[in-house]
């Protein structure tokens, strides 16, 4: 039997965040033009990149393991050089974001140089790993690619010297630089699909492993929304005061650091499923779904520093820009999460149509439209009758309905997505193989 290779040996996550994040790319360039002003920003544009930039960079992490473990000996030893860029890639992200709690981050120089350099190392690293990969007798299309990428994200010493030599700033400046950028991302992508080659081993057991963390993610936020809303509903009922406000304080910012672990966990469950190999299940709509969750918790990452400055203070930002940043995603980021979760659905009631398990497939249709249609009507509760509501026990009264149907949506596909593992692990599968290229 042919060896598979190119893109179609090329794993989903890979695939799909290159490809997603070259039509941010364009997408960021056009709009950016259409704004009257000499720079452009777009606080909208800017929360949807830092999503996509966090979502995008595991994708990748997880694509380049899953390459590693398809192959052995000195293959495997030169992925494992794009596997640490990689995750140097995902570290300085979360890092940076981190650093953003403090009152003026970005007033120290080195802690922008070290960010930024960090992030030009990940991206060669990537492509260098990516390029020594190859057979040496395809290695200098590999040799290409990092030279374009050392080109199109050049350290700031040498960038600053090439933009003024030829007299490029403003829009002028971003332009050049996002179409080098978009570049880059073609080329590495295509760098993938030459290194691409064979297929990962079906284990249904680690896909059972990742609805099961997918699960534990949707059941965490449950318990958060509960708690959180009895709590609400008490301090509604008590007096009020400094103490009152302090304890919502921590209660707001408590739920928005669950709410992140709780989306990385059905995120990254989710893919563990897409890269497991098992068979009958679609990698490509289990990547996408949790992708979107990946990105919704990259987004709130973004968000939690403004949020804490916003209720404690400090920051260089005004009070309606920290308002604007953590309210302007607030229909599109649940929406965002829905749609991701439903396809965990789709890709569950597609399993069980393949494997001839008529149950599983209605029971994964029904759920996952119920869950649609429950959590569409809590984002509309909470987004356009509850600032309406005139009186105490109005509001009291709509947040319970809110939490009603966002819970029992959450719980069915909780449910489902533990169905799911139980039916893969009445498969047991054969164990990992990897492939040894000859030198």
């Amino acid at each position: 039997m042919e060896t598979k290779s190119g893109w179609r040996a090329t794993p989903a996550p890979l695939l799909i965040a290159f490809g997603t994040w070259f039509i941010y790319l364009m997408i960021r360039l056009v709009t950016m033009h259409a704004m009257t002003f000499e720079y452009g920003y777009s606080p909208r544009l800017r929360l949807i990149g830092e999503g996509l930039n966090f979502a995008c960079g595991l994708l990748i992490l997880l694509g380049a393991i899953e390459l590693m473990n398809r192959v052995a000996g000195p293959t495997r030893s030169m992925l494992k050089i794009a596997v640490a860029g990689a995750a140097l890639s995902i570290s300085a992200d979360v890092l940076a974001g981190f650093v953003q709690f403090s009152k003026s981050p970005w007033d120290h120089k080195w802690i922008y140089d070290a960010y930024e350099y960090s992030s030009i190392a990940s991206m060669l690293m990537i492509a260098i790993g990516l390029a020594l990969a190859l057979p040496p007798a395809r290695r200098a299309f590999g040799f290409i690619v990092v030279a374009v990428t050392f080109v199109s994200w050049m350290p700031p010493i040498i960038a600053d010297k090439v933009w003024s030599a030829l007299s490029l700033e403003g829009k002028s400046l971003y332009t050049v630089h996002t179409l080098l950028s978009a570049v880059r991302v073609v080329m590495v992508g295509l760098l993938c699909t030459k290194v691409a080659e064979g297929v990962t081993t079906s284990q249904p057991m680690v896909a059972a492993e990742g609805f099961r963390l997918a699960a534990k993610g949707l059941w965490l936020r449950v318990i958060a929304a509960c708690v959180v809303v009895m709590l609400t509903l008490m301090m509604i009922a008590g007096k009020g005061g400094e103490g009152s406000l302090s304890f919502f304080k921590l209660i707001m910012m408590t739920q928005a650091i669950v709410s992140v672990i709780a989306l990385l966990m059905t995120g990254l469950g989710a893919l563990r499923v897409a890269r497991s190999g098992a068979t009958d299940l679609e990698p490509y709509i289990l990547t996408l779904g949790g992708g979107a969750s990946l990105w919704a918790a990259g987004v709130s990452l973004t968000q939690l520093p403004m949020i804490y400055k916003a209720f404690y203070g400090g920051g260089d930002f005004s009070g309606r820009e920290m308002r604007e940043m953590t309210e302007i995603l607030a229909i599109a980021l649940p929406v965002v999460v829905i749609v991701g979760v439903g396809l965990l659905a789709t890709a569950l009631s597609g399993f069980g149509a393949r494997r001839g398990d008529e149950e599983l497939r209605t029971d994964a249709q029904g759920k996952g439209i119920g869950y649609v249609v429950l959590m569409l009507v809590a984002i509309a509760i909470q987004n356009w009758m509850l600032p309406k509501s005139r009186s105490i026990g109005n509001f009291a009264m709509l947040s319970l309905l809110a939490a009603g149907a966002s819970v029992w949506g959450t719980v069915m596909i909780a449910k489902l997505l533990g169905r799911g593992a139980e039916a893969l692990e009445s498969d047991p599968g054969l164990p990992p193989a990897s492939l040894h290229r000859p030198d």
